[in-house]
């Protein structure tokens, strides 16, 4: 299970091996070995296992938990908001601009009838994420 939720967050974030290695030698102490690709291709073919610090690294790199990565539990609660506005939305190998993803937000708010600002609120804080669009 492991090496099938590293993959599947890996590419998620569309990282390649050495990108991954890369952002988790950044968390790593100074006490800590350095992490490679071929490390983390090892780990995602189920060929080596990470010890228990990498997996702590990988949880909060991915924002999940350890039993998470390791399939004790089959799905963590996922912000939709965050999943929107920190990654790259495609559907159907179009890229979502941030206008895609405020109507789309727009529209999932209202199907839950919460005509609430939380959303607005969101949008209001992110600063240059619109490059000065209005909505």
């Amino acid at each position: 299970m492991f090496p099938e939720r590293l993959r599947q967050l890996r590419k998620g974030r569309n990282l390649t091996l050495p990108q991954l290695a890369e952002a988790l030698n950044k968390a790593a102490g100074k006490n800590e070995a350095k992490n490679s690709g071929n490390q983390i291709g090892n780990w995602e073919r189920g060929e080596r296992e990470p010890n228990y610090h990498e997996l702590i690294k990988l949880a909060d790199f991915f924002d999940v938990s350890v039993d998470f990565l390791v399939g004790r539990i089959k799905q963590d609660t996922v912000d939709l908001l965050q999943v929107m506005f920190v990654n790259d939305i495609k559907y159907q190998n179009q890229t979502f601009t941030n206008v895609d993803k405020y109507n789309i937000m727009n529209l999932i708010s209202n199907y839950f009838n919460k005509n609430d600002t939380s959303i607005n609120q969101y949008f209001d804080n992110q600063g240059d994420l619109f490059d000065g669009q209005s909505f």
